[in-house]
């Protein structure tokens, strides 16, 4: 497989980092330099899923905090009532 070369610098179509000219691959993500939409759109697919769960994960940990305040505050309230 013969590589292309680039006579300008470019973005990466994964990451947005920009590129010199020489690299065949992003120097951030290691993305290819040449791709075909498809490829790019099957990345593009992946990366919204991480997102998500990156997403998600923070939900689970706000709703985690949100729940443990409330516990606090009704044994907090129990306890003023108890007194």
């Amino acid at each position: 497989m013969s590589h292309k070369k680039l006579s300008y610098d470019w973005v990466c179509h994964a990451c947005k980092a920009e590129n010199s000219k020489q690299a065949q691959q992003c120097q951030v993500c290691g993305y290819a330099a040449f791709a075909s939409m498809q490829s790019i759109k099957n990345h593009e697919s992946q990366q919204r899923k991480a997102e998500f769960q990156l997403s998600r994960e923070q939900t689970v940990q706000v709703l985690f905090w949100v729940v443990t305040g409330i516990i606090v505050l009704l044994f907090k309230f129990a306890l003023m009532l108890w007194i």
